[in-house]
């Protein structure tokens, strides 16, 4: 068996190459995505967050770009093309740009503790 197949069954993922070849092409993955795309965009936004945490405990302060992440996973990229960073003082905006974004809504208790000072993601309202 051809080693590079051995490898991508090891990665447990076989079809990333048909979707390297959709991102280059300018192919907006979330648009890929059958059925319900707020799955994919929702884990594109927790994943950005969870990154950018981590590298604010590891630091000590907040990236100035997506661009200075390290340990990132594979979809990272992905990710990429429809959440947008930006630093802010001692935080950061975080926006995502995708159809799916208006399907998005979290508890108050989400965004607690997070540098996350703004978002065009929603906020659901807890009730007691």
């Amino acid at each position: 068996m051809n080693q590079t197949i051995v490898r991508q069954e090891a990665l447990g993922f076989r079809g990333w190459p048909l979707l390297l070849a959709l991102v280059l092409a300018g192919c907006d993955p979330a648009d890929m995505m059958p059925g319900d795309q707020s799955a994919f965009v929702d884990q594109g936004f927790k994943s950005t967050i969870a990154a950018v945490e981590v590298y604010n405990l590891r630091h000590g302060s907040y990236p100035e770009s997506l661009d200075d992440l390290t340990y990132t996973g594979a979809w990272f990229p992905l990710f990429r093309q429809f959440v947008r960073y930006r630093r802010v003082g001692e935080g950061y905006v975080l926006r995502v740009d995708a159809d799916a974004a208006d399907q998005l809504a979290y508890p108050e208790r989400f965004f607690s503790g997070l540098g996350l000072v703004k978002t065009n993601v929603g906020r659901e309202t807890e009730s007691l």
